[in-house]
């Protein structure tokens, strides 16, 4: 079976708008046709990143927060 790259995530949903210093939760999900686990990496635009996070479960809702 041919292996097909995973759908791109849904934007992160989660306040735009924040102070420094506040924690902030963001959820988003993808799917993978060929329901392979998937892996994220969420760039926040200000510098910084998640790093690599996974597996999770193709459709399965992930929260990561922010500060």
């Amino acid at each position: 079976m041919f292996n097909s790259e995973p759908n791109i995530p849904d934007i992160p949903s989660g306040s735009i708008y924040g102070k420094a210093g506040m924690e902030y939760s963001y959820v988003t999900s993808s799917t993978d046709p060929n329901e392979d686990d998937i892996y994220y990496l969420i760039d926040w635009g200000d510098g910084t990143d998640t790093g690599w996070l996974g597996s999770y479960t193709s459709g399965e809702s992930i929260c990561i927060n922010h500060t």
